[in-house]
């Protein structure tokens, strides 16, 4: 039985690999795939410290939809209650990055019931989110990187 800790595990093959492995490789693609494994393994350590990032977009998408929805309450009751609806619907159990997809989808289905002024704020509200967790969830991996793992 291994008795180390999931980060302690993690950091210990993070090490082999960077100080063992990746210093004697020539192949230059050996190299980016190693690079990219490391980047991985310092995004699940950072995720099974902090969690999942995404689960933080989760909260501050659905408050700041529905201070918008309180917004347009007035103006458009049945839009409101779309946007109140989408957060209902997408808040439940499961992964952080299950729920945010449905969370998107829901919000995405009811920009399109909505008038064009208010569904652009909606959907630059989503797109501000969406830059600001991007920034915050890419600071261990590169989409770059992740691609030539697969």
């Amino acid at each position: 039985m291994i008795v180390l800790d999931s980060i302690q595990l993690l950091d210990a093959v993070h090490r082999s690999l960077s100080s063992n492995v990746l210093p004697v490789l020539e192949d230059d693609f050996a190299r980016v795939q190693i690079a990219a494994a490391l980047k991985i393994l310092e995004e699940v350590s950072d995720r099974l410290e902090n969690g999942d990032p995404c689960e933080d977009f989760n909260s501050a998408i659905s408050a700041d939809v529905a201070d918008f929805a309180d917004r347009v309450q007035k103006d458009s009751p049945d839009f409101a209650n779309a946007l109140g609806e989408a957060i209902a619907k997408a808040g439940g159990a499961g992964e952080p990055r299950d729920i945010n997809r449905q969370l998107v989808e829901s919000l995405w289905s009811a920009a399109t019931k909505a008038d064009a002024k208010h569904r652009t704020e909606l959907l630059s509200l989503l797109n501000e989110r969406a830059k600001e967790i991007s920034a915050n969830d890419a600071r261990w991996i590169c989409p770059e990187a992740l691609i030539s793992l697969i």
